[in-house]
């Protein structure tokens, strides 16, 4: 429930900011309780970072420094700084025409997430015999089948 109305008051005070202001364009970009801003002019995301700051501080709330951060992105930034959200890491990068664009990977921690879950996958069933295996994937495809089929008929 919180999170929900953390939702609903982030957006009305970035609308609220948005028109104030600012000239260049603005976006928000939320998920639970992470956020991402994106702005026209790095002065305006500065000015942006403090308000929001001075903001939450009211409240008794306060920004994890460790996880803030202002990177310029876009056409002639050249910054090789790069950003994780949603388990994606976000970096600046050149199209082969040599144009700009911003390019997403799977983020160092999420590989590393997954690693460990096939892993443990792989340690919990490597005694299971290989008849016993795939026994048991093809009758869970032909369960899988029967029920799109009794559904289209």
């Amino acid at each position: 429930m919180a999170n929900v109305y953390l939702h609903y008051v982030s957006e009305m005070w970035f609308d609220h900011i948005k028109g104030r202001d600012f000239k260049g364009e603005m976006y928000l970009v939320r998920y639970a309780d992470d956020f991402v801003c994106k702005f026209q002019y790095e002065n305006e995301a500065h000015e942006f970072y403090k308000l929001l700051k001075d903001s939450l501080k009211k409240f008794g709330f306060e920004i994890a420094e460790d996880k803030s951060k202002i990177i310029p992105y876009g056409n002639f930034k050249g910054t090789k700084e790069s950003f994780d959200f949603l388990g994606f890491t976000h970096y600046n990068a050149t199209s082969y025409l040599g144009k700009y664009c911003l390019l997403h990977r799977t983020s160092k921690k999420m590989l590393k997430l997954m690693k460990e879950t096939v892993k443990k996958q792989l340690r919990e069933h490597i005694h299971e015999s290989i008849t016993e295996t795939i026994r048991k994937h093809t009758e869970h495809q032909a369960t899988r089948s029967l029920q799109i089929l009794r559904y289209l008929w």
